[in-house]
Formats: C-alpha cells, structure tokens, sequence
C-alpha cells in the first residue's frame, strides 16, 4: 500500500527521536522508494530512456535504500547472535532452519526488523528488475554496465543476506528458545507464544519462500519448512486447509 497524500510532510513534522516515528518514517520512506523502482521499471520497458538517465536513477534509488537503514545501527536494535554448532541444546529448536540464532530482548523489536528486512527484500528484487532491463538498453558504456553489473550482484548478496537474518529469528519466534538463549522445556509443553510467534512471521517467511527469488534453493527449503509449522501452530492448516499455502 502506498502512503495517504502528504503522508510524508505529516511524518517530517513529528518527533525524531521517538522510536515510533522513526518505524513510520521508515515504513513511508520503503514506500516511496518501491513505487518509484516500478515507475522506473516501466518507463525502461517502454523504452526511451538514455542509459546514463537509467543508471543515475538506480544508483539514487540504492543510495535510499542504504539510507532507510542507517538509523538503526543502535544498541536497542541489536540481537544477540549465536552460532547453533557451538551450542548442542539449541541445536533441536535451529534444525533445519538457521546455523546462527538471533535473539532480541523484546520480541516486539524482532518483529519489527523481520517486517523492515522483508519490506528491503522486496525492494531490491525491484531494483534488481530495473538493473537487469537497463542491461539490455544499446547504449550503455563500459563504467554504466560496470555499475549496473555490481548493483545485482549487492543486491543479490543483500537479499540471501536478509532472508538468513529473518531464518535466524525463528527459533525465539516460535519460543523454543528464549530471550536469554535458553532452551524450552518440551515437559512443559509447547511454548505458549508459538502461535502469536509464527503469525508475526508470515509475511517474513512468505517473501523469502517466494519464487521468482533470488534468495538461495537452500533458503527457500528451509523457509517452505519454516512456513508449514507457521500453518500448524496458527491453526491456519486445519480451518483452510490447501487455501492457506499462500
């Protein structure tokens, strides 16, 4: 969805420094940036754009996309990484999934990064598009075919990148490890947070699962996988059935 009209005059006008405003900002900032690579896109498949004009646009719309998130390199955004083979009681709750774990103090948080990176991911598979197509305009030069040849190649290592991040977030998502890197219980039973967990996950998994993609076959799988315990723990695959493999 794009952004109401004069969303963004509304936005420059608030507070900065309040965390909330900043997530809008963002959220309207990826907006913006995502319709203006499908302007781009167009107007490169309805020809008529010189090169350099092409390659200007792209190299602006990736300085943005740099810039969108600059401001989170905080300590309060920061997870805690950990290497699963270096700890053989995570392994169970990572199998399958990720070979590192993410975990963040407020869950809350890790939702928010998991929506940012799947709102990138979609992104720089738009900018990707526009990289590809401008490849194939006559007449590019040297140093602008460099330019757009370097681009897909960031922007692929960006998304494989993001999508391992998003797998990494699942095992604390799911509660079969919590804040502070513990394993679950299973005498406990299942953790009581797996449902809420996986449905803030969905829309995460669903893009990196997606085809056409450039995330890796390996990252698919593990999404794929990822993604049927999300259908059972919301109870998404008993009441839709075949309808909720989206």
């Amino acid at each position: 969805m794009f952004p109401v009209p004069d969303t963004t005059n509304w936005l420059n006008e608030l507070n900065d420094n309040e965390p909330y405003v900043r997530l809008e900002k963002n959220a309207n900032a990826i907006n913006d940036t995502c319709k203006r690579a499908r302007m781009l896109l167009d107007l490169i498949n309805v020809g008529g754009l010189p090169a350099s004009t092409i390659v200007d646009m792209i190299k602006e719309l990736h300085s943005l996309d740099q810039s969108a998130v600059s401001w989170r390199q905080t300590s309060e955004w920061s997870f805690k990484n950990l290497t699963v083979s270096e700890r053989p009681d995570l392994q169970p709750a990572a199998r399958g999934i990720t070979d590192t774990i993410q975990l963040h103090p407020d869950i809350w948080m890790a939702y928010e990064w998991n929506y940012h990176r799947a709102a990138r991911i979609t992104f720089l598979e738009q900018l990707l598009k526009c990289s590809e197509a401008g490849l194939e305009t006559r007449d590019l030069d040297n140093v602008e075919e460099k330019t757009l040849t370097d681009t897909i190649a960031e922007c692929t290592s960006t998304i494989q990148w993001l999508a391992d991040e998003v797998l990494s977030t699942v095992p604390q998502s799911f509660g079969d490890v919590d804040h502070m890197g513990r394993a679950h219980d299973v005498k406990d039973g299942p953790p009581r947070c797996r449902a809420v967990g996986g449905y803030l996950l969905l829309w995460p998994i669903r893009i990196s699962k997606g085809q056409p993609s450039k995330t890796t076959a390996e990252q698919k799988e593990r999404a794929w996988r990822v993604f049927e315990r999300i259908r059972d723990y919301t109870g998404m695959k008993t009441t839709l059935g075949d309808k909720s493999i989206i």
